[in-house]
């Protein structure tokens, strides 16, 4: 199946699709070149696995690559400074009693906020990647 552009029922997501899958927000190029496929309705788009990454648009009255990498480095080092300055509020049974079950839910919710760190530094990654593969050199 040949790539199109779709966007979604209520036209905020624009995306290069390809075989039923979205790939990436589409570069300025792809605009010009590829054909727009049928809209995505809201059923179609919530069947997705998960939320593709969206990606900035590099052109003349955007950012330039350069500054949204530095951007996304610096909140990557943020978020990996959060993740470090979380382990110290790791959960201490000193602090969760005397109630019972109170130490195995403040291990939940702090492993909650550990994989809640881990997923936008994750993703950050991600995107920094996805800029560089769309925009090499």
């Amino acid at each position: 199946m040949p790539r199109d552009i779709r966007f979604s029922a209520d036209g905020r997501l624009c995306m290069v699709w390809e075989d039923g899958q979205p790939l990436h927000c589409p570069t300025v190029h792809e605009r010009e070149v590829l054909p727009l496929g049928k809209d995505r309705t809201a059923e179609e788009m919530a069947q997705l696995p998960s939320a593709p990454m969206i990606s900035p648009v590099i052109h003349p009255n955007g950012d330039r690559k350069d500054t949204l990498l530095r951007n996304l480095q610096d909140a990557y080092r943020a978020v990996s400074q959060a993740i470090t300055a979380l382990r110290e509020c790791a959960p201490n049974g000193r602090n969760c009693y005397p109630a019972p079950g109170r130490m195995e839910a403040a291990i939940a919710q702090y492993k909650r906020r550990q994989t809640l760190l881990e997923e936008v530094r994750a993703s950050l990654a991600e995107e920094a990647k996805m800029i560089e593969k769309l925009y090499p050199g």
